[in-house]
């Protein structure tokens, strides 16, 4: 925002990710009275998609002639070519939705956001900025990054794709100060001798995941930032107050060279917490190592403790590796989260059960501190929503999540699609079993013991 070298205002605010209430579309429509935008920019996710269609909605209703650009995960996905090749009924475009969406960006969203702004500016209403866009779109070959663009021109859909190196290093940093004070304090894995809360930033050193686990979307191209530019935002945070990063990328070990770029974030006095896989953490020398270099915090997924379940689902794991990678994390004081997923089409009732007694052994022996659950939900772009293309043509993501209840809000992506044998007995048994066997340190409970005071439990 503050680099961006674009001569415009903006005005930030973000709404809950799954409920529209009455109240924030009184705020909504307050806002967009007072400020009169010309362009309306919208990150979502799946959960919030249905969200940012509704203000988008609300702000055509206010104002006929907003621009509306709509991007984040969701679209992501679903613009991807072979996603609409194949599973053309969940075009953005299509029906009521494209009354709130004139451009619909996936992919590296950066560059072509900007240039969408910049080639915008000045047009009377979204019939004339498309006219714009459309007269322009050959510009957006030499963009850098790999991104789809959508939109309706003269009654016709357009498609614009184009894929080109990114330089991570080019891009700013992320404007933090933007962010509430109270983020900050949203990590209880980092804590100082009196037990309270560090201020902690999140951090992304790379995208994609050299890994391919078919339930997951995340397995893009693999792009990693350079150490000399990570350290440099590493310092900026270092120097406005903030003590522990947590690194957010899928497996931050996918980067040979961790070792010495945790030297660095400790040379800055920061305390690091990581996301990994187990078959990262065998090697307990390099483990103790990285703890001596201020790692204090793993997070890894055991998803399911089968061997048959893990090599349906191609994690490339064993359970004898979740065993090491466990007692290899305890005998380097490196305190470890894990997560759990459940629902798969493949699991089974043992895989299940499996699951929830080896993590519930876990807690006991205080081997974990905090535990996730998930719920498998079908994704266009991963293999897995693939297979099953024939359903994922019936399901509407232009919608509320349909089990937006208890006790799928329970589990991280619980309120979407799921295969048939996710039945609410079947959710509540999993929650009853994590509720008595975790209980507070299930990672959605966090916020339910801490005090009122930031920083405090």
């Amino acid at each position: 925002m503050d680099n961006g070298q674009i001569d415009i205002s903006y005005c930030d605010r973000i709404y809950h990710p799954k409920v529209f209430t009455e109240e924030a579309a009184l705020l909504w429509r307050a806002m967009l009275d007072r400020e009169r935008p010309t362009h309306l920019a919208i990150s979502s996710t799946y959960d919030s998609w249905h969200v940012a269609l509704l203000l988008g909605r609300v702000a055509r209703e206010i104002l006929p002639n907003v621009i509306i650009i709509q991007g984040g995960p969701h679209l992501d996905e679903v613009l991807e070519p072979f996603v609409l090749r194949r599973t053309p009924e969940l075009h953005p475009l299509d029906g009521d939705a494209g009354s709130a969406v004139d451009f619909a960006v996936g992919g590296d969203g950066e560059y072509i956001l900007r240039w969408l702004v910049e080639a915008t500016i000045g047009a009377e209403n979204a019939a004339a900025a498309t006219a714009r866009v459309h007269s322009r779109r050959d510009e957006t070959s030499r963009l850098p990054g790999a991104a789809n663009l959508l939109y309706v021109f003269d009654g016709d859909r357009q498609a614009v794709r184009f894929r080109n190196p990114l330089p991570l290093d080019d891009l700013p940093f992320v404007p933090r100060h933007l962010l509430p004070v109270e983020d900050l304090y949203d990590f209880d894995c980092f804590r100082d001798a009196g037990g309270r809360r560090k201020p902690t930033v999140t951090m992304i050193t790379h995208r994609g995941c050299r890994a391919r686990c078919n339930f997951c979307s995340e397995g893009l191209p693999y792009q990693a930032r350079s150490h000399a530019h990570i350290l440099a935002e590493a310092q900026e945070l270092a120097g406005s107050g903030v003590r522990a990063v947590f690194l957010d990328d899928s497996t931050v070990q996918d980067d040979p060279a961790f070792a010495e770029l945790l030297k660095g974030f400790h040379s800055l006095g920061l305390e690091v917490g990581a996301l990994t896989r187990f078959d990262q953490v065998q090697d307990l020398k390099e483990l103790a190592r990285m703890r001596d270099f201020g790692l204090v915090y793993l997070y890894a997924s055991i998803e399911q403790y089968s061997n048959q379940s893990l090599d349906l689902m191609h994690k490339k794991l064993r359970t004898e590796q979740i065993d090491s990678g466990v007692r290899n994390c305890n005998d380097s004081d490196i305190r470890l989260g894990v997560s759990l997923l459940f629902g798969l089409p493949y699991e089974t009732p043992q895989s299940v059960e499996a699951t929830l007694d080896y993590a519930t052994r876990l807690r006991e022996q205080e081997l974990v501190e905090y535990v996730s659950m998930s719920m498998y939900s079908y994704h266009p772009r991963t293999p897995l929503g693939q297979m099953r293309r024939e359903l994922l043509a019936g399901f509407d993501f232009n919608r509320d999540p349909p089990n937006l209840r208890h006790p799928y809000t329970s589990f991280e992506e619980g309120s979407w699609y799921h295969p048939d044998h996710v039945t609410d007995e079947y959710a509540d048994s999993i929650w009853l079993r994590a509720e008595s066997g975790f209980g507070d340190r299930l990672v959605r409970h966090l916020a339910k013991h801490r005090g009122s005071v930031p920083g405090d439990r």
